[in-house]
């Protein structure tokens, strides 16, 4: 007996895949059966009404099911209205593969940190690659002893919390019902809810699948709030403002981080993510002009390093927000674009950019991140970007420094005091950035409004970029009236 559930499935489709699944019965290898979605081998998610986030957790083969249309199904999809050879020849398709290693089938799982052997998911990825889905990749060993890890996370308690909900069903509808745009009584609510789940006693792999329950919620907070309409009307100040809600998500993923460490296996996911909201925390900081939280930028760091040592920080990931942008909802991504992205907005004088401007920088920067080089300060000797007495090489512009055991931001080289060069100081080259920012940059009347302002947009907007990243001036703290603001 084999079980099967639906996503996003009207009543009227769950009582027609009932009727096929009996009509079908005896062309079938198996017996197939519905159950919950969270326990079938088998998930049919409709795509007008399911995403990839609704997905994270799942442990089922996932297969999409889309709307009608005159063009054939792609291999191993299926299309409303289901139709019975299809979905008997991907039933079947199913269950020949799966037959071959029965001995591991109880065991599999979406690769987030359940025990198990390698040879369990190359069996599980060799049944989704034939599927035409994605591989996954497991939680891996790296190393005997993993490089040293140390980041700010929740004790947990010794007992369970019976005000803390579990069921991913009572999580959905929850957050369903959620006013989330109310951002006064909304982000309130989220930080109560993560706290009690952040010292919740709970495996690696529960902790980020509930936690990846709310992130939907989280990013579409995080995107909304530098809108005009919500900026206003946030608790920016309180202590239950949207800065410590991301670094309450994040202290979260950063204990499933720290868990799988202590096992020696590394999760590229889970680092990810930790350094998304870890991101956001600041970014957040810039819109609002507000103060840095203490060891914000020293946890980004380590988390990048951390990676880097491992040798995933450039392992590609199919994930929901794929950045500080929120230009895409879904894509391609790795640890290192999310870290340049981190750094670039960082480098370019967030707290001289106004309100209305931050949010469209922010978007250009996330497209241009893959362009910025991040290198050992060895490796710019060599490369003559910087010389042995720390001081640029040549007139060329756009070098940043930054020391990954500080909680500061990149420094740009032009501006900085620094009398001696250190091995451990790292370089961010955003000169190819920089180059892809003057292509066709001119700044013309037509710019100027009736007043005389620079219109934040456009050329205009683009102009400002590249002074900052040019680095000749650069604020690294937020403005405060009548107080001069020493230099990094």
């Amino acid at each position: 007996m084999r079980t099967i559930a639906v996503l996003g499935f009207s009543k009227q489709g769950i009582v027609l895949l009932q009727s096929l699944l009996a009509v079908a019965k005896p062309q079938l290898k198996d017996l197939w059966e519905l159950a919950e979605p969270a326990d079938a081998e088998l998930l049919l998610a409709d795509s007008t009404q399911i995403t990839g986030a609704d997905l994270m957790g799942m442990s089922g083969l996932v297969v999409w099911v889309f709307p009608p249309s005159p063009e054939p199904p792609r291999p191993m999809t299926l299309s409303q209205p289901l139709r019975a050879p299809p979905l008997i020849t991907l039933l079947n398709a199913v269950s020949a593969r799966a037959s071959k290693e029965t001995q591991f089938q109880e065991q599999a799982s979406l690769p987030v940190g359940s025990v198990g052997t390698s040879s369990k998911w190359e069996w599980w990825n060799r049944i989704w690659t034939s599927l035409g889905q994605e591989k996954f990749s497991a939680p891996k060993k790296i190393a005997d002893t993993l490089p040293e890890l140390s980041l700010r996370v929740p004790n947990l308690r010794a007992f369970h919390d019976p005000g803390v909900e579990l069921n991913k069903r009572e999580i959905r509808k929850w957050i369903t019902q959620l006013a989330l745009f109310n951002t006064n009584s909304s982000i309130p609510e989220l930080i109560e809810t993560l706290s009690g789940l952040s010292d919740e006693p709970l495996s690696a792999q529960k902790r980020v699948d509930l936690l990846n329950l709310y992130r939907e919620a989280i990013n579409a907070l995080f995107h909304a709030i530098g809108t005009p309409m919500l900026r206003r009307t946030t608790l920016q100040n309180s202590e239950k403002g949207p800065i410590q809600l991301f670094l309450l998500s994040a202290e979260c993923y950063k204990a499933a981080v720290l868990s799988y460490h202590q096992e020696n296996k590394v999760w590229p996911l889970a680092i990810w993510l930790a350094l998304e909201q870890t991101a956001y925390a600041l970014v957040q900081a810039f819109r609002n002009s507000q103060s840095l939280p203490s060891g914000t930028y020293l946890e980004a760091h380590q988390l990048f390093f951390y990676a880097l040592q491992c040798g995933i920080a450039e392992q590609t990931l199919q994930i929901t927000y794929p950045g500080l942008g929120a230009g895409s909802q879904s894509g391609s991504t790795c640890i290192s674009d999310l870290y340049k992205q981190l750094l670039l907005v960082s480098a370019l004088d967030p707290y001289g950019l106004i309100a209305d401007q931050f949010n469209p920088a922010m978007e250009r920067f996330s497209k241009l991140a893959t362009k910025a080089q991040l290198l050992s300060w060895k490796e710019g000797v060599q490369r003559g970007l910087v010389s042995a007495s720390a001081r640029p090489s040549s007139s060329r512009e756009g070098i940043f420094i930054f020391d990954p055991a500080l909680d500061r931001s990149p420094v740009s080289l032009a501006c900085s005091d620094i009398s001696s060069p250190a091995k451990v100081w790292w370089i961010l080259d955003t000169q190819p950035v920089l180059e892809a920012l003057y292509q066709g940059t001119t700044v013309t009347s037509e710019e100027l409004n009736k007043t005389g302002k620079m219109i934040a947009s456009g050329e205009a907007l683009t102009g400002q970029l590249i002074s900052r990243l040019r680095g000749v001036d650069q604020v690294t703290q937020p403005r405060y009236s009548g107080i001069t603001i020493p230099r990094y």
